[in-house]
C-alpha cells in the first residue's frame, strides 16, 4: 500500500494518528508523521451528547459514577483547585478506564467473528488503534508526571478489572459500551479544555507551563523537539474528539455492520 496523504475530510472527523499509520508498507509506515493542523486543533470544543436511548442512559449513569469514585481519588472532585499532579492522576485513570473499555469490545469482537465465521468489516482494526492511542496517551502522561509504583499497580487491577466486567456486558449489550466510550471521551474533551485553558493563565499550572512535551508525545504526534505540553494537551483533545465520534457512529450499529466509521479510507480526503 503506498503512502497516502491524509487530510481533514470535509463532513468528518480528523482520525487520531494510529487511525492514521495503517499502511503494510514499512518505508510509508514510517513517513507518515502529519500532525493534526493548528486550525483544526483550535476549532475544537468541548461537546455533549444527551443521552435519550435505554443503552445511553445506562452509559451515562455509569460515567457519573466513574466520573464520581475518579474525582474522590484524584482529589479532582467539585470545583477543581489543585494543579498538575492531579490533573495527570485523573487523566490517567480515566485512560485506563478507556483502554479496558475498548480493549474489551476487541476481544468479544474478535471472538464473535472467529466463532461465527463472520467478517467483523474493519470494526476490530478501528477498535485495537483506539486502544492503541489510549496506550500511547497514557505513555505520555506518565513520562509528564511520574507515578509511585502503587499507583501504577492499582492502574493495572483497574483496567484488569474493568476488562473482565466490560467483557460480558460488550456481549450482552454491546451498544452500552460504545456510549459508555462517548461520554468518557467527552470528559476528557471537557477536562483537556479545562486545562488548557489553565495554561493561559499564568502560573496556574507553573511547571507546565514551558515544559517540553514528554518524548512518547513527540515520537507519537510527529513534534519536534521545541514542542511543549500544551501542544500534547491540544493533540490529545483532538484523539478524544475522534474516539467520540466513532462511537458515537458504532453504538447505534450491531457489531460487524458495514459503516463509514470505521474505513479508514473513507476518512481520507
Amino acid at each position: 500500500m503506498a503512502p497516502t496523504k491524509h487530510a481533514v475530510a470535509a463532513g468528518y472527523i480528523a482520525p487520531h494518528p494510529s487511525l492514521r499509520r495503517d499502511s503494510l508498507d514499512v518505508v510509508g509506515f514510517l513517513q507518515q508523521r502529519e500532525e493534526y493542523s493548528d486550525k483544526y486543533l483550535a476549532s475544537l470544543k468541548s461537546i455533549h451528547q444527551p443521552p435519550r436511548k435505554w443503552f445511553e442512559l445506562l452509559a451515562w449513569w455509569w460515567l457519573l459514577a466513574v466520573r464520581t469514585v475518579v474525582g474522590l481519588l484524584t482529589g479532582t472532585a467539585g470545583r477543581f483547585r489543585g494543579g498538575e499532579r492531579q490533573l495527570a492522576r485523573r487523566a490517567q485513570m480515566f485512560n485506563c478506564d478507556g483502554q479496558g473499555t475498548a480493549l474489551s469490545a476487541v476481544l468479544v469482537g474478535h471472538a464473535r467473528s472467529v466463532v461465527l465465521n463472520r467478517p467483523d468489516n474493519g470494526w476490530l482494526h478501528t477498535l485495537a488503534m483506539e486502544v492503541d492511542c489510549m496506550r500511547c496517551q497514557h505513555a505520555a502522561w506518565t513520562e509528564l508526571e511520574t507515578p509511585s509504583l502503587a499507583w501504577r499497580l492499582f492502574d493495572i487491577f483497574l483496567t484488569l478489572n474493568l476488562l473482565s466486567q466490560c467483557c460480558l456486558v460488550y456481549l450482552l449489550a454491546p451498544s452500552v459500551i460504545h456510549s459508555y466510550q462517548v461520554y468518557r471521551a467527552e470528559e476528557d474533551i471537557w477536562w483537556l479544555s479545562a486545562a488548557l485553558s489553565m495554561l493561559d493563565e499564568p502560573g496556574r499550572l507553573p511547571r507546565w507551563e514551558r515544559r517540553a512535551a514528554p518524548a512518547a508525545a513527540r515520537a507519537y504526534y510527529g513534534l519536534g523537539p521545541d514542542a511543549t505540553v500544551k501542544d500534547m494537551l491540544l493533540r490529545m483533545r483532538a484523539d478524544e474528539v475522534c474516539i467520540r465520534d466513532i462511537n458515537w457512529r458504532l453504538a447505534g450499529l450491531a457489531p460487524g455492520t458495514p459503516s463509514e466509521a470505521v474505513a479508514v479510507r473513507q476518512l481520507r480526503a
